[in-house]
């Protein structure tokens, strides 16, 4: 995503700092004893402006990508053909190792008649489903361990 934006890749040093904030929490843990999310209802806020607030990107096109990329992140190979087949590479690439999408990765979804808006609203998507999933994943793990 950062490629297709045109934002630098960040360096070691940078990757560094940002792994100890998101793993330090700015100095406060990222998890409350409660055990709820620090930033529970600003996320569940942004993945529902995400899938519900019309766009380029159809609607039931979206939640139909989101609950794809749930499945995959949790069973490793869902079946993908619900979804429409010039998207299957993206999003493959999405879901699993998102830095390896190209630029020639969108240039073939504009080749195949989809709108640019369109193909930036969904890579928000995977972007959401698949850091919602795993979050979740490790969440339950670390619940589970110290259960």
């Amino acid at each position: 995503m950062a490629d297709g934006l045109g934002f630098p890749a960040p360096g070691a040093r940078s990757r560094t700092m940002a792994t100890r904030r998101l793993l330090g929490g700015y100095g406060a843990p990222p998890v409350e004893r409660s055990g709820t999310r620090r930033y529970a209802e600003v996320w569940a806020r942004l993945c529902k402006a995400v899938l519900t607030t019309p766009g380029h990107a159809e609607l039931a096109l979206r939640e139909q990508l989101f609950a794809w990329v749930e499945r995959d992140a949790r069973s490793g190979d869902a079946a993908i053909d619900e979804l429409p087949p010039a998207l299957h590479v993206l999003v493959r690439k999405g879901s699993r190792n998102a830095y390896t999408i190209t630029d020639e990765d969108i240039a073939a979804l504009r080749g195949a008649g989809w709108h640019e808006g369109a193909v930036f609203e969904l890579l928000v998507v995977l972007g959401c489903a698949a850091g919602s999933t795993r979050y979740a994943i490790a969440m339950a793990a670390l619940e589970g361990a110290t259960a």
